[in-house]
């Protein structure tokens, strides 16, 4: 079953176990790097409060997984179990819904990500942000304390309802990701060890191979979800720096994490661009693409600079 077919067969089947006066509707919004995402929303006709929507293709992924039959039966229960409350991370969103115009209790639970901002103009129209060289800081509201999905983008709508700006969400960001999303550092041979799926590792291993470079660290958060949001924590790349004794290269994996390595000569003069644009192209799904260069932090400035764009990537703006 293609994916629109399954879509509108879902919506059918909830249609009917929520009954007529519950709207079912199936939304497309954009993700990431100009991804477009389908949801489904399904709500009372009296109930004009937010509540959660969800994302028809992680429903799609089950439906297709090898131990999944083609009975579509039991994912219409867990979609309306869902949407009726009946499942633990679905009243977390909720209560996050009906608290979401309550800035005090908001902030607590604002978090920061980073976006390549070339690639994502239309949808930073509608968002607050910082630039951060050829990146931009967008904001959310974490879904739940382990780590999930944010449930929430902060856009301009309802940073407006709260009153304030970016300053103040950096602000308010800057002191909740660390603290929620603990930074992870470790060699990629410790991390390749176990700490990975196979697919996972073998596609680092293959990294490790063409770049024949064995001295690779990564760095993202515990939870691997918009990890390379770690590269704003206050004091990590200087602590980071100073273990592996020198300046960084910075190679951006995905916007989940980072690569790190000691940016001595040859480092510095490796073809990284290439690289990470082929590996961009193979191995990282599209609205998970950070950037197509890499970056390189100065220790003694404390500062992160872009370095090594390819003379086509120049060319292209």
């Amino acid at each position: 079953m293609l994916f629109n077919e399954f879509a509108e067969e879902i919506k059918y089947r909830i249609a009917e176990k929520m009954g007529k006066n519950f709207q079912i509707e199936l939304i497309e919004r954009e993700d990431a790097n100009g991804v477009k995402e389908l949801y489904l929303d399904v709500r009372h006709e009296k109930e004009d409060a937010l509540r959660p929507v969800i994302r028809l293709h992680s429903l799609y992924d089950w439906f297709q997984a090898p131990q999944t039959s083609e009975d579509l039966e039991p994912i219409v229960e867990y979609a309306v179990k869902m949407f009726n409350g009946g499942i633990p991370e679905e009243r977390q969103a909720r209560e996050i819904c009906d608290n979401l115009f309550d800035f005090q209790w908001a902030r607590e639970h604002i978090m920061f990500r980073l976006l390549h901002t070339k690639w994502n103009l239309e949808l930073l129209n509608a968002l607050p942000h910082i630039p951060f060289l050829d990146l931009s800081v967008v904001f959310y509201i974490e879904l739940d304390k382990d780590g999930g999905k944010p449930s929430k983008v902060v856009d301009h709508t309802l940073a407006n309802a709260w009153g304030v700006n970016e300053k103040e969400l950096y602000a308010e960001a800057l002191k909740n990701t660390p603290e929620k999303r603990t930074a992870y550092f470790k060699d990629f041979e410790s991390v390749l060890l176990g700490e990975l799926t196979d697919k996972e590792t073998a596609a680092l291993r293959n990294c490790e191979k063409e770049m024949g470079i064995p001295q690779l660290y990564l760095l993202t958060n515990k939870n691997r979800f918009h990890g390379a949001a770690t590269l704003l924590y206050p004091g990590l790349l200087k602590q980071c720096a100073e273990s592996l004794g020198g300046d960084l290269v910075i190679l951006p994996s995905s916007v989940h994490e980072v690569i790190l390595l000691r940016a001595d000569d040859e480092a510095k003069q490796h073809p990284w661009a290439d690289i990470i644009t082929d590996v961009n192209h193979t191995n990282v799904a599209e609205n998970d693409v950070l950037s197509d260069h890499p970056y390189l932090y100065l220790k003694e400035q404390d500062r992160v600079v872009s370095f090594g764009i390819s003379e086509s990537q120049e060319s292209a703006g």
